[in-house]
């Protein structure tokens, strides 16, 4: 087996640089925040949300399920980090990121890129996504205009 350390070390610089990156964003919202499939990673200040009882959750819950537990509008920030791929239904799922995000909230979704070849290895891992995967969600993008029906819950991409 080869193993290429300077991929390696680049591996974690990306991944230390995207971790600085969240925990601004998340400073800097002020308000009910959601942290989304947070497994072992806990956040202060945000409600953790996960489905196993092994993590270190606020609240265990199935992110499947089309009846969140929050009510419309009731949060800032919605951060997600590495669930969205094991997720049944992405439409359904950002649907529900809309209804409760707050007029002018901010989601944060990371995951890997299907280039990749973590997103392969996760047996887990039932989408693949790539920079383009969103932009339907978005009518300013061309996606967002040819398949405009598939949800009329809207999010600038920024």
């Amino acid at each position: 087996m080869e193993f290429d350390v300077y991929d390696e070390l680049n591996q974690l610089y990306i991944r230390a640089l995207i971790y600085t990156y969240f925990n601004n964003f998340l400073k800097e919202s002020e308000g009910v925040k959601l942290n989304l499939g947070c497994g072992v990673d806990y956040i202060k200040d945000c409600i953790n949300v996960d489905i196993g009882r092994y993590s270190k959750a606020d609240v265990i819950f199935d992110l499947n399920n089309k009846d969140w537990l929050w009510e419309s509008e009731s949060m800032l920030c919605v951060y997600c980090y590495d669930i969205i791929e094991h997720l049944d239904n992405i439409i359904e799922f950002m649907e529900q990121i809309w209804k409760v995000l707050k007029k002018n909230g901010k989601v944060m979704i990371r995951t890997n890129n299907a280039a990749c070849l973590q997103s392969f290895a996760d047996p887990t891992h039932k989408h693949f996504f790539t920079e383009g995967s969103f932009d339907l969600f978005d009518p300013s993008t061309f996606f967002g205009q040819k398949y405009n029906w598939y949800t009329d819950k809207k999010f600038t991409i920024l």
